[in-house]
């Protein structure tokens, strides 16, 4: 059989009005994930949490926190650390600085 995915509700009723017990909000998650690890150390900024990021960006209802987001520090998230990791400005910084610093290494890049 084929599967559709649609952007917005084709019902006009609700059919989980609670989720463990509490109300639902009203904004469509048409999936709800759940983040398994493995054997994965989960640190904060470790990659396994950039792939939680982005599932959740996507629309999936994946519960957690900001806690483990590279950019979490003293109680809060920098949001521009953040959004510099998602688009790679670390990973151009850090090439910059090779360029300057050791050329040979730079052009093995």
């Amino acid at each position: 059989g084929k599967f559709f995915l649609y952007a917005k509700a084709t019902h006009t009723t609700k059919a989980r009005a609670r989720r463990d017990g509490k109300p639902v909000d009203g904004a469509m998650r048409p999936f709800t994930a759940l983040l398994d690890v493995g054997l994965r150390r989960t640190t904060t900024g470790a990659k396994v949490f950039a792939s939680l990021k982005g599932a959740a960006d996507g629309g999936l209802d994946v519960p957690h926190t900001t806690k483990r987001f590279v950019g979490f520090a003293e109680g809060a998230l920098n949001s521009g650390v953040l959004r510099d990791h998602i688009v790679g400005a670390h990973v151009s910084n850090y090439m910059k600085v090779l360029q300057e610093t050791d050329e040979e290494k730079y052009k093995s890049q």
